[in-house]
């Protein structure tokens, strides 16, 4: 049973590319309360995960009032031309999606 307070990191992205490389980041600033195991990921429109693509780190705590950045790197082969969005959900984070920028 999960008896932590909901915490609702508020979310940023952006996307450009880094030589050949599609580079999104990823800011997570927290709320009043620690969001455990939080779980970040790429997925396109129709909600299929993008892969192969390198986090430098995808699963996070964050202690309340913490910012994190974070940044995805992706082959554009695999991302060109599609709709993308971040996905984030964790222990006591309800699921968002994030539209990643064009």
């Amino acid at each position: 049973m999960n008896t932590l307070p909901e915490a609702t990191p508020e979310i940023r992205v952006t996307a450009t590319t880094r030589g050949p490389e599609q580079v999104i980041g990823v800011e997570m600033e927290n709320g009043a309360y620690t969001s455990l195991m939080t779980r970040l990921a790429l997925q396109d429109e129709q909600g299929e995960l993008i892969c192969p693509v390198f986090w430098n780190d995808n699963y996070v705590s964050l202690l309340p009032g913490e910012k994190r950045l974070l940044e995805c790197v992706a082959d554009p082969a695999l991302t060109r031309g599609k709709d993308l969005r971040i996905v984030v959900s964790g222990w006591n984070t309800p699921r968002q999606e994030i539209a990643v920028p064009r």
